[in-house]
């Protein structure tokens, strides 16, 4: 997913998806709050009249480019599952795609939203929880019917435990600070799967570090 900055001549009409990916890329690297309508503007090359013919307010913005970069974030997740067939690789795929993120990357903007725009917290923890969760299960339900994953596991529990592994592993962590947050959400994901896994499929996670080791 890329968070290049689109630039437009200041003449032509900006597209509504131009100036959201604008907005989200200012959001990530200067924080929900700071960031006004008139540095959206400023940004885009765009009056605020055109701002404001899109969005009606910024909390209306910001909750388009919240969906927006759910949106994104669901359908790469989606792509990874559909194209690797291996439950346990499908999960090192998604753990290597997020960790890369900056949206997941810099928590700033995750703890802004949480603070001051709650509702719109709320809606998308409800979106992830609700789609990749779901995909989420989908693996946890092929990895037991292949011989990886255990069959007692509780389903719900293990999805939700992972969701918060691969989300919430960038937040600060008390006893972490000198640690780098993608060995943080490495080293979380190998415990995860220990735990779930069965020896068929530990063979598989054992196989995947080696070869990360290599690389």
């Amino acid at each position: 997913m890329s968070f290049l900055v689109i630039f437009v001549p200041k003449n032509k009409t900006m597209a509504k998806e131009q100036l959201i990916t604008i907005a989200r890329d200012l959001f990530i690297d200067l924080g929900i709050k700071s960031v006004t309508m008139d540095d959206i503007a400023r940004k885009a090359g765009v009056s605020k009249k055109t701002l404001y013919n899109h969005f009606k307010d910024k909390t209306d913005l910001i909750q388009t480019v919240v969906l927006y970069v759910s949106k994104e974030l669901n359908e790469q997740t989606k792509a990874i599952m559909t194209n690797e067939q291996n439950p346990i690789k499908q999960l090192y795929e998604v753990e290597r795609f997020f960790s890369c993120q900056p949206v997941i990357v810099n928590n700033s903007p995750q703890k802004q939203l949480q603070k001051y725009y709650p509702k719109i917290y709320k809606e998308l923890q409800n979106k992830q929880l609700q789609e990749v969760g779901g995909l989420i299960l989908e693996n946890l339900k092929r990895g037991i019917e292949l011989g990886m994953y255990r069959k007692d596991i509780n389903l719900d529990f293990t999805m939700r435990l992972y969701l918060h592994i691969m989300i919430e592993s960038g937040n600060d962590l008390l006893f972490f600070k000198d640690y780098d947050k993608n060995i943080i959400s490495a080293s979380y994901l190998e415990f995860h799967i220990r735990a779930i896994a069965t020896p068929k499929g530990v063979t598989t996670l054992e196989e995947i570090l080696r070869k990360d080791k290599k690389n």
